[in-house]
């Protein structure tokens, strides 16, 4: 089972809070643990780290519209 760590005070009070609105944060928060998943850890990629997702796949992925993550 993997895991990610989230700094809770500085998320919160940082830029992540005051710089996204909500929708933007959700896909943020969407592609931290997808990014915790792969290897090399990190990467959201489709093998291994060597191909990047489309924005299509993330879009599945995620279960998010396109435009969502266009943006």
């Amino acid at each position: 089972m993997k895991w990610i760590r989230i700094w809770t005070e500085e998320t919160v009070t940082g830029s992540t809070f005051q710089e996204l609105d909500a929708e933007a944060r959700a896909v943020w928060f969407s592609l931290l643990p997808l990014a915790g998943m792969n290897t090399p850890e990190g990467c959201v990629s489709a093998f291994n780290g060597t191909v990047a997702m489309s924005d299509d796949q993330l879009a599945a992925i995620l279960r998010l519209d396109i435009a969502m993550i266009k943006r």
